[in-house]
């Protein structure tokens, strides 16, 4: 057991320790999974909900990003996103006593599309494994799929970290995570919930 620990130890140091190309730049496209993390409805008079009497449910993300190096390890790159998820008062609040059906108080889905730049930090890109960090901001539209909320604009902003493997000369194959900050989405007549959220991705990179 030992010796297959050692060699599973030397295996992973070779890998780390392979070099390939610089990559001069990259498109790169993550998908997975997405959770609220708005915790209240905010009233039209600023009075806000307590947090029990919020559930919400798993959703997903998609995102597309162009990078181009800044300067060694260091990128700055254009991306586009969408991410949206589930959110249910339950009954449990005043906001439901304003709606005309239960259908405009539960099960809404709040989603958002993003556009914004990002400035990223990773390890040396020549490495098979490849460590990396960055925050990113820009614009974000937040709405509910209810028809008659208005459409929330506002800049927004994001962090995400994660790790990518070298699956060939310009292929990169990676996990990360991210947190959005969004602009506030209007559920009903004025109230409005964090658009808030953590998502967990599967990344594709390919070099340029």
């Amino acid at each position: 057991m030992r010796h297959l620990l050692k060699a599973a130890i030397a295996v992973l140091a070779t890998l780390s320790a392979a070099e390939a190309a610089e990559p001069k730049r990259y498109l790169a496209l993550s998908a997975g999974g997405f959770t609220l993390s708005g915790e209240s409805i905010t009233y039209p008079t600023g009075f806000e909900t307590a947090e029990a009497e919020i559930a919400t449910s798993a959703g997903s993300a998609f995102f597309a990003a162009y990078g181009a190096p800044k300067r060694k390890n260091v990128w700055v790159e254009g991306e586009i996103g969408v991410f949206h998820a589930r959110w249910n008062s339950n009954g449990g609040n005043q906001v439901f006593a304003f709606c005309d059906t239960t259908f405009d108080c539960e099960n809404r889905r709040i989603g958002t599309t993003a556009l914004m730049g990002n400035l990223i930090v990773s390890g040396n890109t020549r490495r098979v494994v490849r460590p990396y960090g960055g925050i990113g901001m820009g614009l974000m539209v937040s709405a509910t799929d209810d028809v008659n909320s208005d459409i929330a604009f506002g800049f927004g902003w994001q962090a995400k970290g994660g790790i990518d493997w070298r699956v060939g000369d310009k292929m990169r194959l990676g996990a990360q995570y991210r947190y959005l900050g969004a602009p506030e989405a209007e559920l009903y007549q004025g109230f409005t919930f964090e658009a808030d959220g953590q998502a967990l991705l599967l990344s594709l990179a390919r070099d340029l």
